[in-house]
C-alpha cells in the first residue's frame, strides 16, 4: 500500500526554479541597504571636511556588489576627492642642516610613521601639529595648516643644537704681581685712604657673598649625599671657600692701609714722604697669600 499525496509535475519544477531567487534575496537586500548607508556616510563626511573618511565610505559603496545607479556615483566621487585630499612631505633636519631620519613621526596626536622615509602622506585639509620624537631625546614640532587640492607641499622640522650645561660663575684672577704703591706725596694721604678703603668694603662684600654661597652648598651636600658627593661638587664647595679667604685677606689689608693713609694724612710733625708702603699677594702651595711692608 503507497501513503502520500501526488504533487503535480509541473509545481515541483517552478519550486526548484524560484528556490534560488528566494534564498538570495535578503543577502542583495541587506548588500544593497549597506551599499545606500556607505554612500550617505560618505557624502556626510565630505561635507565636514574628513576627505580621507569619505574616500574609504565611497570605495565601499563602489564595490561590485552594489546596485549599479549606487556604483556608478561612487566611483565618480571616488576621483573627485581623491583630487581634493591633501598630501605633504615630512623632512627632519639638524641643526647643521642634514637629514635626520630615525625616529617617531607624530600627527595631530597620533603616530603615523617610525622615521622619515620621504614618501608624501594623505591628510585632511585644516590645521595639524606635527612632532618628530627622535632616538637621542631631541623633538621639535610645528603647526601648519593644508589646503584642499595641495599636493606633495614639504613640511620640515629642524631640531635644535642641545645647549651646553650652565657653569658656575668663576671669580676674576687675582693679580700675583707684588704691587708698590710710590711714595706718599703730601696731599695725597686722603686719597689713598678713600681708595684703600672702597677696595677693602668691595673685598668684604665678595667675602660675604661667596661665604654664604659656600655654607648654602655645604649644607646642601651634608643633607643630600654626604660622605658619597661628586668629587666635581667637592671641588665647586672648596672654590667658593677659597675665593672667600681670600677675599677676607684682601678686605682686612686694604682697611689696615685706610687707615693707615687716614691717620697719616692728619700728621704734620713728620713729612709724608718719609712713609713708604708695599703690598703683595700671591698664590702658595696650600692656596693664597697676602702680605704687607712699610717704612713708617
Amino acid at each position: 500500500m503507497r501513503c502520500g499525496v501526488d504533487v503535480p509535475r509541473g509545481l515541483v519544477l517552478m519550486l526548484a526554479a524560484l528556490l534560488p531567487l528566494l534564498v538570495g534575496a535578503p543577502a542583495r537586500a541587506d548588500s544593497k541597504a549597506e551599499c545606500i548607508a556607505a554612500n550617505d556616510r560618505a557624502n556626510t563626511l565630505r561635507q565636514q571636511g574628513k576627505l580621507r573618511a569619505a574616500k574609504a565610505q565611497y570605495l565601499t559603496c563602489a564595490d561590485s556588489k552594489c546596485p549599479k545607479v549606487v556604483r556608478t556615483e561612487c566611483l565618480e566621487r571616488v576621483g573627485n576627492i581623491d583630487a581634493g585630499i591633501p598630501t605633504v612631505v615630512i623632512a627632519v633636519v639638524d641643526a647643521g642642516g642634514h637629514d635626520v631620519v630615525k625616529g617617531r613621526i607624530i600627527l595631530d596626536g597620533e603616530k603615523i610613521a617610525d622615521a622619515v622615509d620621504g614618501r608624501a602622506e594623505p591628510v585632511d585639509p585644516g590645521e595639524h601639529r606635527l612632532r618628530f620624537e627622535g632616538e637621542d631625546g631631541q623633538s621639535s614640532e610645528l603647526s601648519f595648516v593644508a589646503r584642499q587640492g595641495e599636493k606633495n607641499r614639504t613640511i620640515k622640522l629642524t631640531l635644535e643644537a642641545p645647549k651646553p650645561a650652565a657653569e658656575e660663575p668663576v671669580a676674576a684672577p687675582v693679580n700675583a704681581e707684588p704691587v708698590a704703591p710710590k711714595p706718599v706725596e703730601k696731599g695725597s694721604s686722603k686719597t689713598l685712604g678713600w681708595v684703600f678703603g672702597g677696595l677693602g668694603v668691595v673685598a668684604l662684600g665678595s667675602f660675604s657673598y661667596f661665604a654664604l654661597k659656600g655654607k648654602s652648598q655645604e649644607n646642601d651636600l651634608e643633607s643630600r649625599c654626604a660622605p658619597r658627593c661628586e668629587q666635581s661638587e667637592a671641588d665647586s664647595l672648596h672654590q667658593k671657600y677659597l675665593i672667600a679667604d681670600i677675599s677676607l685677606g684682601v678686605s682686612l689689608l686694604s682697611l689696615g692701609a685706610a687707615t693707615y693713609f687716614f691717620v697719616s694724612s692728619g700728621k704734620s710733625e713728620r713729612p709724608p714722604s718719609s712713609a713708604e708702603v708695599q703690598l703683595s699677594a700671591g698664590p702658595t702651595r696650600d692656596g693664597f697669600a697676602l702680605g704687607a711692608r712699610g717704612q713708617f
